[in-house]
């Protein structure tokens, strides 16, 4: 019997709904159910009353509850331990980002030769859960949720721009109109990805629904295919310039969209010295670059 079916019951238990409890623990509902199934299975008892309105425990599940919380309570305790001793240990640092940070991550190993530091890129939910399971010392987010358990500083601010090839009739202007977009050909991120999500709600918000025709898992791809004159685009302005920009342009948008990006801690961490100076390296860097800091 797996440990983390037991975590997904106790957390079905309390929220008496699928899809409550996959978008808590990140998981998808076919996964969820599975699980449930098999750990049924094993125990040879139904653990659910499943309806097409409603889910609730039988008396079996209601009897596993509190066998399955004192299990889970200290497994998960365990785990902020151990992660907390491997991060006091090592001199490796792991960074969570859904932002483009690898030339402060560079920057820092520069000065820091005796430190790595090693990024893991997912969406901003994801990351900040684990975060808070203690399975990274930071992430990097744009504009994360307020939330008591994390700090944060600001390190630095953006925008979305329209990236359009040079030749493109809008590719002069200082700004555009997002609507005027409406009917081109766009290239975005992986259907379903953050990114792409972002520039679909983008679109959205100024009145159309834009026509995707090609994704790619990288900014720099997309650069690329909208330098061929495969469509256009709409990234993070910082980002895309440190791609090879000959042969695009990128545009200002109206209304404009702003994006803060934080480096994020859980706020019970102990953190190492390596840890410890990456903050402070990141700080350093943020007001060297703005001029200002943001608590």
């Amino acid at each position: 019997m797996k440990i983390e079916y037991l975590v997904e019951f106790a957390d079905l238990a309390q929220t008496l709904s699928y899809v409550e409890t996959t978008e808590r623990l990140f998981l998808s509902e076919s996964a969820l159910s599975r699980h449930i199934k098999t750990l049924e299975e094993e125990l040879g008892v139904p653990l659910f009353e499943r309806t097409s309105r409603r889910v609730r425990l039988t008396t079996h599940g209601e009897a596993l509850l509190p066998f399955a919380a004192r299990v889970t309570a200290p497994w998960d305790e365990y785990l902020r331990i151990l992660q907390a001793g491997k991060s006091k240990e090592r001199s490796t640092i792991i960074v969570g980002t859904n932002y483009y940070a690898s030339d402060l991550v560079a920057k820092f190993c520069a000065k820091h030769t005796g430190v790595s530091v090693e990024q893991v890129s997912d969406s901003g939910p994801k990351l900040l859960s684990q975060l808070l399971r203690g399975e990274y010392q930071f992430a990097v987010l744009i504009d994360p949720p307020p939330d008591d358990r994390i700090r944060s500083m600001v390190i630095a601010e953006d925008s979305y721009v329209a990236v359009l090839p040079a030749r493109h009739a809008l590719a002069r202007k200082k700004i555009i109109d997002t609507a005027k977009l409406a009917g081109e050909h766009f290239i975005s991120f992986r259907v379903g990805t953050e990114s792409d999500l972002t520039l679909r709600k983008i679109c959205r918000d100024a009145g159309f629904e834009p026509n995707v025709i090609f994704s790619a898992d990288v900014g720099s791809s997309i650069t690329q295919f909208v330098r061929d004159g495969l469509g256009v685009s709409i990234l993070q302005r910082k980002t895309i310039a440190k791609h090879d920009t000959s042969g695009v342009a990128y545009v200002d948008l109206n209304p404009s969209v702003q994006i803060s990006i934080r480096l994020c801690w859980r706020a019970d961490a102990d953190l190492s010295k390596a840890a410890q100076d990456f903050r402070v390296f990141a700080k350093s860097e943020a007001q060297a670059a703005s001029g200002r800091f943001s608590e």
